[in-house]
């Protein structure tokens, strides 16, 4: 996520260009995280979606794109990394 999140939007909503230094302060936020033995998620956004913008559903001309994975790099760039969770895994037995 973070390879392909080319901004980063910080608490107040304002979004900024992701620099080497925000990156690297997350990846060590990351393997502090997975130290701990938590699952972590990131989560990203993005806003700018070409023709996928009016996606409504496999009718729609630019679906084709969705159907091959190969395609979900270049649709997932330019994402706007918006944080990470750590969760707990809990084992039921």
């Amino acid at each position: 996520m973070l390879e392909r999140s080319s901004h980063l939007q910080l608490p107040d909503g304002t979004v900024v260009k992701m620099t080497d230094f925000a990156r690297e302060a997350l990846l060590s936020k990351l393997y502090s995280m997975t130290s701990k033995t938590l699952r972590c998620l990131a989560l990203a956004f993005k806003e700018e979606l070409g023709e996928l913008s009016d996606y409504d559903g496999d009718t729609h001309p630019g679906h084709q794109i969705l159907l091959g994975s190969t395609n979900y790099e270049l649709i997932e760039t330019g994402l706007i990394f918006v944080g990470m969770v750590g969760l707990r895994v809990s084992h039921l037995h």
